[in-house]
């Protein structure tokens, strides 16, 4: 159990093992904990185990696919505690496989949505919050699970690793957060 800090981190995708675990440690840390799913179900079982540990939470299920659902949930987040100090841009994954040759484009549409889209909408939805504190932090998690997959499955993830990286979204965030 930690003091609370006052400090207020935004995880998404942090009903599943990996974002719930991030969400401990920043627990740990003293932080209020915002949780994000899509099943409240999962988000309430993950609310009651934290509580048990001692620490602050509330689930919010929206799907960081959809732009408006972000909008109107980080705009809420930011209201109610009046600023947010981290985003953990978390959530993300494959839904799925398809061989290369044959992935339609909707399969690939939704792999992007899903982990590229989702960062651009948390993050943009977060900075005028986060900037109203000081050493606000935006943590991008890029998937690198596809490189234990067979070839045919890597260009996806090889795609938004690229993108999330390369093409420069994490650098745009810092200097929109910090310039």
């Amino acid at each position: 159990m930690s003091t609370n800090n006052g400090r207020v981190a935004v995880i998404t995708g942090a009903t599943g093992g990996i974002g719930f675990e991030i969400a401990r440690r920043f627990g740990k840390e003293g932080y209020t904990l915002v949780l994000n799913g899509l099943d409240a179900e999962a988000g309430a079982e993950k609310l009651a185990a934290l509580a048990k540990e001692g620490y602050t939470a509330e689930f919010h299920a929206f799907d960081v696919t959809n732009e408006e659902q972000v909008n109107a949930s980080i705009k809420s987040i930011g209201d109610k505690h009046s600023k947010i100090d981290v985003v953990v841009n978390n959530a993300g994954g494959l839904g799925g496989r398809s061989r290369f040759e044959v992935m339609t484009t909707e399969f690939y549409r939704s792999v992007m949505a899903l982990n590229l889209d989702s960062t651009f909408f948390v993050s943009r939805a977060a900075i005028p919050n986060l900037k109203k504190v000081t050493n606000a932090n935006i943590i991008n998690r890029i998937f690198f699970i596809l490189i234990f997959a067979s070839f045919n499955f890597i260009f996806c993830f090889n795609c938004l690793s690229f993108a999330i990286r390369k093409l420069g979204l994490t650098y745009c965030l810092i200097i929109t957060l910090y310039y």
